[in-house]
């Protein structure tokens, strides 16, 4: 598990705050993702979104919607992704 912290770094939705490392955390429970960053996306109706993007394990295959379900297991409603990435590698920079 490759975890990247950003000390400080709060997404800000709907007037709530929510920690990417806290949505973070529950991404890694999920069988099969290697490696996941959560951010902050523009949102028209609640200024940001939450937006994870994953690695999953070579051979795995699921949805973005399975895995918002399954954190909607574990989190409030509005600290789950509305949308889900799936990427080969994760970047060196995040997106702003």
């Amino acid at each position: 598990m490759s975890r990247i912290h950003r000390k400080g770094d709060i997404i800000v939705s709907g007037g709530k705050s929510i920690c990417p490392g806290e949505v973070e955390d529950v991404l890694y429970t999920f069988p099969g993702i290697i490696e996941a960053i959560v951010i902050g996306v523009p949102d028209h109706h609640l200024g940001k979104a939450v937006k994870a993007l994953v690695v999953m394990r070579e051979g795995i295959t699921v949805s973005g919607a399975d895995i918002i379900k399954f954190c909607g297991e574990y989190l409030e409603e509005f600290k789950k992704p509305s949308s889900v990435q799936f990427c080969k590698k994760l970047p060196g920079t995040l997106p702003r």
